[in-house]
């Protein structure tokens, strides 16, 4: 993740190399419409993006690699008292679908709740709503342009539910299963969204 300023960085450094001689006007124009767009810190440009460093983090985060190339980044904070937030971010989304895989990789969002190779029929849901960790507000996920993302927001106050909640997080990343029966389960739900995201 680079923050919020290569976002915009780049559909605007698309619109300059595609927009031809005589439509300079309208593409500043649009540029009018975003103010604040110009003090944004620059990010260089859109073929250095994938070997950006990541932006300087506070000193009191600890950052490591472990050996699967995982990288992870580690917070103390104080509230919400007894709760951890953990985060998968996965460089996987709808960039890299060709165009008859549209979907592919929201469904696998989908399918990693349904099941894993540890956990059968939701059971990663339920277990997760058992230790009070209630679905959608405190377990969730979406798929961008670029990755995949898991949500979960956990006790702390129990012995080994965080490392069990780091566990469902290696489900998602390694084991989710894809089956004929799992799809056509969660297609409907898939299906479903799409139609009230228009």
């Amino acid at each position: 993740h680079f923050g919020s300023n290569s976002c915009l960085a780049y559909p605007l450094r698309v619109l300059r190399m595609t927009s031809g001689n005589g439509i300079a006007a309208e593409e500043d124009l649009l540029l009018s419409s975003f103010p604040k767009l110009h003090s944004l810190e620059a990010v260089g440009p859109a073929a250095d993006f994938g070997t950006l460093a990541i932006p300087n983090l506070p000193p009191e985060v600890t950052t490591g690699k472990l050996k699967n190339g995982l990288t992870y980044f580690v917070q103390e904070n104080r509230e919400p008292k007894n709760r951890a937030e953990l985060y998968l971010v996965v460089g996987f989304g709808s960039l890299v679908e060709e165009e008859e895989e549209r979907g592919i990789a929201h469904i696998i969002e989908h399918l990693g709740f349904s099941a894993t190779k540890s956990y059968e029929n939701h059971a990663i849901v339920k277990f997760l709503e058992s230790i009070g960790a209630p679905f959608g507000a405190c377990q969730n996920a979406y798929t961008s342009f670029d990755r995949t993302v898991y949500t979960l927001h956990v006790p702390t106050d129990k012995e080994g539910l965080v490392k069990e909640s780091l566990t469902v997080l290696r489900e998602f990343a390694y084991f989710t299963r894809i089956s004929d029966e799992d799809l056509q389960k969660e297609r409907k739900v898939v299906l479903e969204e799409w139609r009230e995201s228009k």
